[in-house]
């Protein structure tokens, strides 16, 4: 046997919000990097922004704005010119529709929320949204479909919403 040392580390709590602690710093420190990663990493940020005092700490409100901005401008390059939808990568050409939807609720989440998105950036992609809804109701593909359930409620979101195509999803 080789002779070491060790530690033991105890807490107790009356809150089950404890156990959170482990996934919460996954959560907000991962590094990632595409569209879909970029939007999973910041709407955490979005979403917990009220519970700061929660948290220990980890919630500043002032790390999580500069969250919320690093989030959204990484979207930010994203955007493919001309076409108005987010690329999956920034730099990207091609847009992705799905990840246009996510992104795009995103980036109206954190303008909300006070993050520098420039509303031609929204026009465009909220245009990029609803052109790709065309063709809809004859549409089988179950993932199409999805892709054009987030897109709607991204639409909506905006206060661009689309009756015509709710109806035809419903």
């Amino acid at each position: 046997m080789l002779e070491t040392e060790g530690a033991v580390r105890v807490s107790l709590t009356t809150s089950r919000l404890s156990e959170l602690d482990n996934a919460l710093d996954y959560l907000l420190q991962y590094p990632y990097g595409c569209g879909e990663q970029t939007t999973s990493s910041t709407m955490p940020w979005l979403a917990l922004g009220g519970y700061h005092s929660l948290f220990h700490g980890r919630l500043d409100p002032e790390k999580a704005r500069s969250a919320i901005q690093h989030g959204a401008s990484r979207l930010l390059q994203m955007v493919v010119e001309g076409e108005g939808g987010l690329a999956y990568w920034p730099g990207g050409s091609e847009p992705n529709r799905w990840g246009s939807a996510y992104g795009g609720l995103l980036l109206l989440r954190a303008r909300d929320a006070g993050a520098q998105v420039p509303a031609s950036v929204i026009d465009a992609l909220c245009e990029y949204l609803s052109k790709n809804l065309r063709g809809l109701d004859a549409e089988t593909d179950p993932y199409v479909i999805c892709d054009a359930a987030l897109s709607l409620y991204t639409l909506a979101k905006a206060k661009r919403a689309e009756p015509a195509y709710h109806t035809l999803l419903f």
